[in-house]
């Protein structure tokens, strides 16, 4: 595992026009006294979430450049952005409760191993893993 798991994954942002200012984190891992989740949830920028079964995951690729491809019975979901190696290996091990898309991802400086989704879009498929 990437020696990230060890640090704290969230990241401030600068300053809304209201001079407020949000905390954006890419992942949360579930904790050494709670349950292995059942389920992934994904967290929109808009707001929306939604949540995939562990048990139906059938394939995780990661590519450097910054893809994530998750295979599910019934939908296939794309995770694109920057330094993502620490999401994959949390979701590949069934250890991360969700993953958030930023909603300002070019404001977001970070350094070598903090990742930021940008994107998260997903495709279903009928029985046969035909996408819809």
């Amino acid at each position: 595992m990437s020696e990230v798991f060890g640090r704290a994954l969230s990241l401030r942002l600068p300053p809304h026009s209201d001079g407020q200012g949000g905390c954006y984190r890419a992942l949360a891992l579930f904790g050494r006294d709670e349950a292995i989740p059942a389920m992934l949830e994904l967290r929109l920028k808009t707001g929306a979430r939604f949540a995939f079964g562990y048990a139906w995951l059938s394939r995780v690729a990661y590519d450097p450049p910054g893809v994530i491809t998750l295979r599910f019975s019934g939908a296939e979901v794309v995770l694109t952005g920057r330094n993502l190696c620490p999401v994959f290996e949390a979701v590949s091990a069934h250890l991360a409760l969700w993953v958030a898309e930023s909603d300002r991802p070019e404001e977001i400086l970070v350094g070598d191993y903090t990742p930021v989704v940008e994107s998260i879009r997903w495709a279903e498929s009928d029985s046969g893993g035909h996408a819809r």
